[in-house]
């Protein structure tokens, strides 16, 4: 299964950067591309994005990939693969009075923070959403964005369903990018096999008391250059163990939104399963605990050793995979 989602994309891949001309950058209007379209950036005339990389061999399977980029420390790809790292700055907008602001740009770091109301609904009441997408450094001399509309309408079904004031598409593509473009230089190199991911977060910023939504709302875009999220990456399939005393999400309740509270119970359930010597868990339907539903981190995908059919539970307690959706 896991040689088989690996080929497919890598062709998905190489099908994206034949569609997708180098010069489709960011006049392109938003909503007009396809849904499988890629966002190109380049870096700006003049600036420094001097990014490169050296292959010194193998560390336990990984290929030891350095990449360095102007006024950053030495980066090991294989050591630190999906851990948050310093970069130079994020994004950072603000719902105020009925609108949007312009954004601004905010030095990033790990010692990075931003203003909070102790009544923040966010804090008292959950209101927050994330997302997770990545910039693709490709071997024409650009980097792409992967499908950052996709997440957009995502993120958008998911504050419908919390009652949140999401960025419309144009907006969330636009913060995307703008973070991509100021930190072009932390987008691991084409060949490295990372990829520099992106996080955006929106949240209730206005202190409430009572059970009620915000009326202000804070949405920030940060970025970090990554790895594998599992040692080996695709091409080494990982032990899973089948969670049983713990359920996922309710039927019939917010397990198919990015809702932040809904990874908060997996904490235990996976700690104990890494403890145990699985990397991962696989949820079972809350319903009857006799379905597949999907794993702690990602969709459970398979492919039938006969017909070579391409299969995913469906139930309306999964969170929706733009990979998942990108293979089928």
């Amino acid at each position: 299964v896991f040689a088989h989602l690996q080929r497919t994309f890598i062709d998905l891949a190489r099908l994206h950067a034949q569609l997708t001309p180098a010069d489709a950058t960011s006049n392109q209007q938003d909503g007009q591309a396809s849904r499988r379209n890629h966002r190109t950036l380049r870096p700006r005339a003049g600036t420094d994005a001097a990014a490169h990389a050296s292959h010194n061999g193998k560390n336990d399977g990984h290929r030891r990939t350095t990449f360095i980029g102007s006024g950053r420390p030495e980066f090991r790809l294989a050591e630190h693969r999906f851990r948050i790292w310093p970069t130079r700055s994020f994004v950072h907008y603000r719902y105020r009075n009925g609108e949007w602001d312009g954004g601004a740009l905010e030095p990033a770091g790990l010692d990075a923070t931003v203003p909070v109301s102790i009544g923040a609904t966010a804090l008292h009441y959950g209101q927050s959403l994330f997302e997770g997408l990545k910039a693709f450094a490709c071997k024409d001399g650009s980097v792409r964005l992967f499908r950052p509309t996709a997440n957009a309408a995502r993120m958008a079904r998911g504050a419908a369903r919390t009652l949140m004031e999401a960025p419309d598409e144009a907006l969330f593509v636009e913060a995307c990018s703008k973070v991509v473009r100021e930190n072009l230089d932390y987008v691991p190199p084409y060949g490295s096999g990372g990829a520099l991911y992106i996080r955006p977060l929106l949240y209730g910023a206005g202190p409430r008391i009572g059970l009620q939504p915000s009326d202000a709302y804070d949405f920030l875009v940060l970025a970090t250059p990554v790895g594998d999220y599992y040692k080996g990456g695709l091409g080494k399939p990982v032990k899973a163990c089948v969670v049983e005393e713990y359920d996922r999400a309710a039927p019939r309740g917010d397990g198919s939104v990015k809702l932040a509270g809904n990874y908060a119970p997996d904490l235990k359930p996976n700690t104990e399963a890494k403890q145990s010597g699985y990397p991962i868990g696989l949820y079972l339907d809350a319903g009857s605990r006799t379905y597949v539903e999907e794993f702690s981190t990602s969709n459970f995908v398979g492919i039938c050793g006969e017909t070579g059919k391409y299969v995913t539970p469906q139930s309306d307690a999964i969170l929706p995979s733009i990979t998942n959706d990108s293979l089928m």
